[in-house]
């Protein structure tokens, strides 16, 4: 027989997803919710719509009706103390302000909106309508917002954001026109991968050297994974700027390490979280190792 010590049970932030489900499991929620555990954090989901994708192509979708994201946002909050939420896929304008109206009756948690409009190449995956409300209704409330550079420029309503002084100029459109701190994110910027922060300690950037597979295959996912890394930092405790510094931290290592898990022909992996984060190389030269990383979340970076 064996003697067994007593487990010391310890309290644990709570992170909610609201998003679709993708059917790959490599973004959305599903994403949101891999995130939430790699990094030390409960994850729970409020459904928005169904995805039927592959890792290259969407055949469909389902926005889900707006009166059950309600029900699911009164059930988990039932539940939960949620610390913080973050915000992706919403496929219609009622849903928009659904989560609007719950999210102005249930203040005092981080809010996270990544502006899910445009995909990595550019082209619009929502309607004008579904923008408006998200500019109306979620960006006003948010803690932060992680556009990509097609995004912030649809939101600025400028033709093209491609440098890094443009991407400075649409954070601090974004960020005086909504009253939201803005990250946007640049993918590649030559051989550097550069995004732009303001909020009311000003601007910066947060650069790095590009990480790249060497099967040349794109990684699928990065997006949702970085907003939700900086959902989690933030129900941790840590402050904005190094919960941006710490996800693109995380979000380097995964790019690096990550295993091939889709088919040759699709010319996409999803990022993979079930990699032990304590045993990967150096992520960056910020200052933050993918060792150390789990410690940096405690102290900040």
């Amino acid at each position: 027989m064996h003697d067994f010590e007593p487990h010391h049970l310890t309290s644990m932030p709570v992170c909610l997803s609201v998003s679709s489900m993708d059917s790959t499991g490599g973004a959305m929620a599903q994403a949101d919710l891999k995130t939430f555990t790699a990094l030390g954090t409960y994850g729970a989901a409020v459904v928005t719509g169904l995805v039927a994708r592959s890792f290259t192509a969407t055949y469909d979708e389902i926005s889900i009706n707006e009166s059950f994201v309600h029900e699911q946002l009164m059930a988990v909050d039932e539940s939960l103390d949620i610390a913080a939420v973050k915000i992706g896929h919403c496929p219609s304008a009622g849903i928009i302000r659904t989560v609007g109206r719950w999210l102005r009756q249930h203040k005092g948690k981080a809010v996270v909106v990544d502006p899910v409009m445009v995909d990595r190449a550019g082209i619009p995956l929502q309607q004008p309508e579904v923008i408006s409300a998200l500019q109306q209704e979620l960006l006003p409330l948010a803690t932060v917002i992680t556009p990509n550079r097609f995004e912030a420029a649809q939101l600025i309503g400028s033709d093209e954001v491609l440098t890094r002084d443009d991407m400075e100029d649409a954070a601090r459109r974004l960020f005086a026109t909504y009253g939201c701190p803005t990250v946007v994110s640049g993918g590649g910027l030559g051989d550097q991968n550069i995004d732009v922060f303001c909020g009311l300690d000003g601007v910066g950037d947060f650069s790095a050297p590009r990480v790249g597979r060497q099967d040349r295959r794109r990684s699928f996912g990065i997006g949702d994974t970085y907003s939700a890394s900086i959902c989690a930092l933030l129900a941790r405790g840590n402050d904005l700027r190094e919960s941006i510094m710490a996800a693109k931290s995380y979000v380097r290592a995964l790019l690096a390490e990550s295993p091939l898990v889709a088919k040759e022909e699709q010319g996409s992996n999803p990022i993979s979280h079930c990699i032990v984060v304590d045993s990967l190389a150096q992520a960056d030269g910020m200052g933050v190792t993918a060792t150390g990383l789990h410690r940096a979340l405690d102290r900040g970076v």
